[in-house]
Order: C-alpha cells, then structure tokens, then sequence
C-alpha cells in the first residue's frame, strides 16, 4: 500500500513542473531613440539593439536608402541583453551602440534604437534624461486600437520642406477606452491634433496629423507608441518612414515616353529612338540602362553618363520578333535623378511573311523652304501622344505605314525638320481605319 503510493507521488512530481512551466513570447517595446543617447533605469531591464522594419531594401549611408526603394526589409536586432545596477548603485545607464550589445551591429549603417522588453508591471526609465513610461505586459488584451493607415510612409521630401499625412487612430474595445501613454517619434517626424489624455468611444476614431521635416538627404525612421493603462487595452506602436532629398535634383523623362513597334515581320528588325533628357534644376548622372523584354534589344550606350540641365541622350532600341505574338518589355534608366528609376514602356508584334496585307498611305504637301525631310508620327488615341514611325528622315512628301493592326484606328502626325536637326510642330492630325 505505502509502496504503491509512493510510485504515484512520484509519477505527479514528474509530470507537475512540465505543467506548471509555460513559455510566454517577449513584448517588446520600442524607443523613440537613438545612437549615442543613454537610457537609465532603477532596476533590471531587457534591452534589444537594432532596427524596425524599414521600406529601405539596401543601405549605404546612415539612414540612406541607396538601391530598390518601396521594397520592405524586415526588423534586425540583437540577441536580449539584461542590465542590472551595480550593488552600490541605484541606477543602470546603457550608452545605445554596439559597444553595449557585445560589439553587434544587426546592420551597418543604418540609424539603430532599441527596444524594452515589457515585465508584468510598467517601467520608468529616461532617456537622455527625458522620461519614458515602458507599459507593462498584459498576459492577454481584451481589445485592442488600430490605425489608418497601419503604418505612414512619406513621399520623397526636398531637405528644409515638410509634408503631412492625415491618420485616424480607432478603438475596437467595447467600453470607452483613456489613452493617456503617447511616446512622440523624435525628429524629423512630429504629431499634432491631440492632447493626452484623451478618450475613445467603441468604434470611435481620433484623428491627427503626422508630419516628415526633413533637414538632410537619407532616408529616416521612427515610430509613435499609443498605449492605455488599463491592462486589457493593447497598446500599438505605428511605424514611420520618409526619405530627404536635395531640393536641387535633376529630373528625367523620356520622349515619346513609350515605344511601339506595331507589326513586324518575324526574324525582321526595326528600331526606334527615345530621347532622355534631364528637365530638372541639377546635373544628372545616369549609372545605367538596361532592357527587358523578348524580342527587344539596346544599342551599347556606355554608362556612367552626366547630363546638364536640359541636356539629352538618345537611346535606340531593336524589336526583333521570332514568334507570331505580341511581346512587351521595358526600358528602365537608373540615375540619382529625383525619379531614380525611369521605365519606358516597348511593345510589338511578330507577324508571319504575308499576313500583314494592309497598310495605310501618306501623302502631304508643304511650301515651306529649307526642308530637309520629313518625319511621321502616329497614335492609337486621338491627339496623341505620338510616336515616330520612320527609322530615317523621310525625303519625299508621302509614306506607307505597313506596320499596322486590322481593326485598328490610327491616327497621324507630319513635321518638317531642317538640315540643322531642328524639327517644326505637328501639321494637322489626319485618321485611318485598318479593316
């Protein structure tokens, strides 16, 4: 009998601890702070160092964002670190940096802060002497706030400007909810249109105004963190992001800004121009140029190329079909322009020898002197825009336009160019109806 109840007295002790253990995920919060600053606490705290997610796919620079802009990268952080005070001190201060982190950098380069990790009662830490209110843990939350948009990425702002983003922060709780735990992002980013505390109805919304300042070029982040004391309410912490930009940039844009080859004979070639010119207030340099697409191909253009303000470079691409379909591709100019990225659309089809039976006639007149030839312009929409459809300076005053689609209605456009390059303005449109 004693033996019998000792073997489940022991069985008990064996199973009772894997029971009674349960794994909770860390809370983190995250500080408005930044390199170089000192957070002190009057007990133990959990730190991270790194970043929050960013709309920077690359980095070069602190806070600059040098290659696929748009393109999410994902948080990096250290492993936790604790710090405790010393045994005669009554504080713990930590320097943000690496340093502090065992010489970690999660990724160089990059504006860092770090992040608390909540404990089951709220702390009060400061930093750089301004003092901060980390909300405790809820073990569960009964409702929770949201917020449109969920996060705010600012457009490209010129250096010594700002612009604003109209937010609407909500409650799904089904009693009136205080939020009275604001943490203001640090600059360039600042918020407007509340005083804390203030109070949520179920289903209400508080709207505000956040706003990007930028004072330098780069791209910057931070956050804003909305919390209530009441434990049930889940607190949420908004992302920030914007990039500075010179308020001098140079500009490119592409004439036409698409090229479309219509119909072409399959393992034949045809070739059109598109002039990039910069129409900013800078210098641009163009670091390269590059082509996509089946079928399509680029005349060697040798990269870097700086263009002046107003200056220009013609670009020539080939449409080579080897299928009886339509192809589309893209030509992508890649500068330090304000557009990094200039894509100019391509189209074209392959048609086998023979089916293309139709085509449409030109012919003009023109009493003006000092003509050197002629160029032809046509569109699929009425007045334009147009592209040119001649390879070389037309000489004579008519055309044949055999690259055309049934059922298609074009519409065209001639201008006369001079000797010297100079090119006069579109005669009148005229119109055909391909059967």
């Amino acid at each position: 009998m004693h033996r019998l109840l000792a073997v489940t007295l022991t069985a008990f002790s064996f199973i009772f601890p894997a029971l009674s253990h349960s794994q909770t995920t860390p809370v983190w919060f995250t500080l408005n702070a930044q390199e170089g600053q000192t957070v002190t606490a009057t007990e133990s705290i959990t730190l991270r160092f790194g970043q929050v997610a960013s709309t920077c796919a690359a980095h070069a620079a602190p806070g600059a964002c040098t290659a696929g802009a748009g393109a999410p990268a994902p948080a990096e952080w250290t492993s936790a670190k604790t710090f405790t005070p010393a045994a005669s001190a009554t504080t713990v201060s930590i320097v943000i940096g690496k340093a502090a982190f065992g010489n970690v950098d999660p990724d160089p380069g990059v504006h860092k802060t770090v992040q608390v990790e909540e404990q089951a009662t709220a702390q009060n830490i400061t930093v750089n002497g301004q003092s901060v209110t980390v909300p405790a843990q809820s073990t569960s939350y009964a409702c929770q706030l949201s917020q449109t948009p969920a996060t705010i990425a600012f457009p490209n702002t010129n250096d010594g400007y700002q612009i604003s983003s109209s937010v609407a922060l909500t409650s799904n709780c089904k009693t009136t909810v205080t939020i009275d735990s604001v943490q203001d992002p640090v600059a360039p980013f600042s918020i407007s249109g509340f005083q804390t505390p203030f109070t949520l109805a179920p289903g209400k919304t508080q709207s505000y105004t956040a706003v990007f300042s930028p004072t330098a070029t780069g791209t910057a982040t931070g956050s804003i963190h909305f919390a209530s004391t009441v434990s049930s309410v889940q607190p949420l912490t908004v992302s920030l992001t914007g990039t500075g930009i010179s308020a001098t940039q140079g500009t490119l844009a592409s004439s036409p800004t698409t090229l479309s080859f219509g119909n072409v004979t399959l393992n034949g070639t045809k070739s059109l121009t598109a002039t990039i010119t910069n129409s900013g207030s800078a210098s641009v340099t163009v670091s390269a140029v590059t082509i996509a697409g089946t079928g399509f191909s680029l005349t060697t253009v040798k990269t870097p190329i700086t263009l002046a303000v107003k200056q220009s470079v013609q670009v020539t691409v080939t449409f080579t079909p080897t299928t009886s379909s339509s192809a589309t591709g893209t030509l992508t100019i890649t500068s330090n322009a304000s557009n990094k990225s200039l894509a100019v659309p391509l189209t074209g089809t392959g048609t086998a020898s023979g089916t293309g039976t139709h085509s449409v006639a030109l012919s003009w007149s023109d009493s003006g002197t000092g003509i050197s030839g002629y160029n032809v312009y046509r569109s699929t929409v009425s007045g334009g825009s147009y592209s040119k459809i001649n390879s070389a300076v037309v000489a004579t005053t008519s055309y044949t336009d055999s690259t055309v689609t049934s059922g298609t209605t074009y519409y065209y456009v001639v201008t006369a160019t001079a000797p010297s390059g100079a090119e006069s303005a579109y005669s009148n449109q005229t119109s055909a109806k391909v059967p």
